[in-house]
């Protein structure tokens, strides 16, 4: 499935559910967390994107995004990213 970065990056301090009704997360699993922490995740391990919510109201707190993928040398990074991201970036251009 390919997922809107740029939409996701737009949507920091936005809720779970405006993000749903947005059809930004191809996922209908909700965040978890452990019990008494103050952020939940949501792992979307095939798209290459984790995002943290803030547990009161579920609002959007931070997108990872795992541009590599150390076990899967062939695996590359399957969705469009926003400039100046691309996917292949070494050391020297970061």
């Amino acid at each position: 499935m390919t997922v809107n970065v740029e939409a996701l990056i737009n949507s920091l301090g936005k809720s779970y559910q405006y993000m749903l009704d947005k059809d930004l997360i191809p996922y209908k699993t909700a965040p978890k967390g452990s019990s008494g922490t103050p952020t939940i995740n949501l792992e979307m391990a095939q798209e290459g994107i984790f995002l943290s919510f803030w547990r009161e109201g579920r609002i959007l707190k931070s997108v990872t995004l795992r541009i590599q993928h150390e076990p899967a040398s062939s695996w590359t990074f399957p969705n469009e990213l926003p400039a100046p991201l691309q996917a292949s970036m070494s050391r020297k251009w970061v």
